[in-house]
């Protein structure tokens, strides 16, 4: 059986991060893929034809299938990455509005202040990007793509991927998800080596919920309500990083040579 590690590379979520070290790890074995049209329009086809190098190990995408599809003699290792919410929120608008590109959320947050640009996000026809998308990202690609509210079988989707053993970390807790995650998957990719330099990081003026919810003004509630079960998804992606950790001998001495590896990178 030959193994691949699949990281759905969520938007603003530190996939950059983890595709860094993956490339570290696996050099040309690491495949980051980019044909995203391909990947939404067929995605068994494309993932396939990805992973047809039998050098391949690992690769990442922001349109990964979700789950994957079954391919003969391949097993699958998916890994994801959650943010809270509402510091997803924050983290979007800021990123877009610095990102030198033309479309249409880009333009809108050089244009609009914070508050108009979330109100303008929040609307039924403008894309999901900040509407419980971590939700429709594990869901299925056509719910992440869709601009119907969800279902609540796509919820249940979602979250049956952490009943099926995906792998989910979580951004503001990232050194503890990454012992966690090569605690999980040096066993089969011994080259694993998850430490980083934090990459593409957008400073937020926005730290913790008082912060945030000032910011956001009389938005907050909206923002709660279009992301309610991102929110859910994330304490349960928490709970299950606390049980993780608490089942992985002498973590606090992993987790501290995790950072030692991790600062030795940095200059």
């Amino acid at each position: 059986m030959r193994h691949i590690l699949l990281h759905g590379h969520i938007f603003k979520n530190a996939g950059s991060t983890l595709d860094w070290s993956l490339r570290r790890s696996f050099g040309s074995a690491f495949c980051q893929h980019r044909d995203d049209a391909a990947m939404r329009a067929a995605p068994q086809d494309t993932l396939a034809a990805a992973v047809a190098d039998a050098s391949m190990v690992a690769l990442s995408s922001h349109n990964l299938p979700s789950p994957p599809p079954p391919l003969d003699g391949i097993a699958f290792h998916p890994v994801f990455l959650l943010r809270h919410p509402i510091e997803r929120v924050l983290s979007v608008y800021a990123f877009e509005r610095q990102q030198q590109a033309m479309t249409p959320g880009a333009q809108a947050a050089k244009r609009l202040n914070l508050q108009d640009y979330v109100a303008w996000r929040l609307q039924d026809d403008v894309r999901p990007v900040i509407r419980n998308f971590q939700t429709r990202f594990l869901a299925d690609g056509s719910a992440r793509h869709a601009l119907d509210p969800l279902s609540a079988e796509a919820v249940a989707a979602a979250r049956q991927q952490l009943s099926d053993g995906a792998l989910i970390g979580i951004v503001e807790r990232y050194d503890e998800s990454m012992v966690v995650l090569e605690e999980a998957l040096k066993p089969l990719f011994p080259p694993l080596d998850l430490a980083c330099v934090p990459q593409n990081v957008t400073p937020s003026s926005a730290r913790g919920a008082e912060s945030a919810r000032a910011q956001l003004g009389a938005l907050w509630d909206d923002v709660l309500a279009h992301n309610r079960d991102d929110l859910a998804l994330y304490d349960e992606a928490l709970a299950v990083l606390d049980r993780q950790i608490t089942s992985i001998p002498a973590f606090p001495r992993k987790l501290g040579h995790f950072r030692e590896r991790s600062a030795a990178l940095r200059p």
